[in-house]
């Protein structure tokens, strides 16, 4: 019998390859195809711009994340892919976690623990 992997946050992943799964996804995701996903538009203030970027007077930065979703939509880990310091991962991570998702599927349905695809967190003043 093939054996399950477990990250540390002791969730069960299952057995099925990436490829026989939908990715999990924001709730607020609308994807154009061919487009990288885009969670936060300019000016979203849900994620809150960081006090470390305010004395160093940054005014935009990206940030690029993924989330590892469980099977009820919410999120159990934050991945970063790019962070241009400053506090901006740290303010991502948390609007990350704070929000809801769609999670992924199995080849039958069945919602499991996925990661989302790569999300580019915009933060603009």
């Amino acid at each position: 019998m093939l054996s399950c992997g477990l990250l540390a946050t002791g969730l069960a992943l299952g057995c099925g390859s990436q490829s026989e799964r939908t990715p999990a996804l924001p709730r607020s995701l609308f994807e154009t195809p061919g487009e990288p996903p885009k969670w936060s538009e300019p000016g979203d203030a849900t994620c809150g711009f960081p006090s470390a970027a305010d004395a160093t007077k940054i005014d935009a930065a990206v940030v690029v994340l993924r989330i590892l979703v469980g099977p009820d939509g919410a999120p159990k880990l934050v991945q970063m892919l790019e962070d241009p310091g400053f506090g901006f991962g740290s303010a991502a991570t948390r609007c990350a976690m704070a929000r809801k998702y769609v999670p992924g599927s199995d080849e039958r349905g069945v919602p499991v623990a996925t990661w989302t695809p790569p999300i580019r967190i915009r933060f603009l003043r």
